[in-house]
């Protein structure tokens, strides 16, 4: 369904997660089946173009009512479709995650790997300013 503002065309599309593909894609789908869940969520893609050209590309996954925390649900927004699936793809597992981790407790979904590694101690500013000659 396209919306037309003046030189600019608003289209959405409704697709699901099969129409993607990838190791992420295959960790949420088994996440969903965990869960009880269906693996065929919705996925909404909305594209921003001027003219011929894509402005951006903002995706929604629909997340169950089960696995979500509050009503808000994981989006992405870029200039690529893909990288923007991503984004989403990325911050619905850290929710599912998060919200569900006394379920996954020992399982193989609970270790979400961008946390709990810290590659540097983080920079207390305070003693830098005290210590400033």
């Amino acid at each position: 369904m396209a919306f037309n503002n003046q030189d600019r065309t608003y289209w959405r599309q409704a697709e699901t997660v099969s129409d993607f593909q990838g190791i992420m894609t295959e960790e949420l789908r088994s996440l969903l089946r965990a869960f009880g869940e269906n693996e065929d969520i919705p996925v909404k893609t909305f594209t921003d173009r001027e003219g011929s050209r894509v402005l951006k590309y903002r995706v929604v996954i629909m997340l169950p009512d089960g696995l979500a925390p509050n009503p808000t649900q994981p989006s992405g927004e870029s200039i690529s479709k893909l990288a923007a699936y991503h984004e989403a793809l990325v911050q619905a597992l850290t929710i599912i995650r998060e919200f569900k981790a006394a379920d996954l407790y020992g399982t193989s979904f609970m270790a979400i790997p961008h946390d709990g590694r810290m590659s540097e101690m983080p920079t207390d500013h305070q003693t830098l300013v005290k210590n400033k000659p």
